[in-house]
């Protein structure tokens, strides 16, 4: 469980940055529409800005796809940690329960007690058996829900990355056709970063 903690703590802190900092809000800050040489700039710096926008996404998808592939490597790591640390504590038991068992043979003599030892010996090594079936299942089990969990948040969030690059493309676009068909920079200027801010708002819930 610890694991799959860390692995939505890395995953959260990544969504956050992306939220924080996708979409360059120094270029794009809301302010009162203005006849001023930046508002009638915006719509020829679109494309640039688009641009620049399109990088920035990119290197945060490219960091959130690292951060995932790492937290996958490193949960199959701890995982033959684990796996190899039960087999070696397996195999010492079986080497002081032989021993005892080799011990306790000798001390039998007649017939009645080497059959008793024997079967005693039977009735631990099922035992053994059984505990080691049981502790492997749910192991298993465990891993199995874990994966699932992860593999579940991590479809969530690339469908909801998916879906914020989507409506920035969207503002994007809708930006760059109000441009062209003469709308003033003012407006198509807010327009954009409502359209941006919602984008964002959207993605962080």
């Amino acid at each position: 469980m610890k694991t799959l903690s860390n692995t939505r703590v890395t995953y959260a802190s990544l969504i956050a940055a992306v939220v924080l900092s996708a979409v360059p809000y120094t270029t794009f800050a809301v302010s009162q529409p203005a006849a001023s040489p930046v508002m009638r700039g915006f719509c020829a710096n679109l494309t640039q800005d688009e641009q620049n926008i399109s990088t920035n996404i990119d290197n945060r998808s490219s960091k959130l796809s690292a951060a995932q592939a790492a937290a996958a490597t490193k949960l199959q790591q701890t995982r033959a940690t684990v796996d190899a640390t039960v087999a070696t504590d397996r195999a010492n038991w079986d080497s002081t329960r032989q021993a005892n068992f080799t011990k306790l043979e000798g001390k039998a003599t007649a017939d009645t007690q080497k059959q008793a030892v024997t079967s005693f010996e039977q009735t631990v090594l099922a035992a053994v058996a059984t505990r080691r079936g049981a502790v492997d299942s749910a192991r298993t089990t465990f891993r199995t829900a874990e994966d699932a969990a992860i593999a579940s948040r991590q479809s969530q969030v690339d469908s909801a990355f998916a879906n914020f690059k989507s409506a920035v493309s969207g503002a994007e676009a809708a930006a760059q056709t109000s441009c062209s068909a003469g709308v003033t920079a003012a407006t198509v200027r807010v327009t954009f970063v409502s359209a941006l801010a919602t984008a964002r708002t959207n993605f962080k819930s």
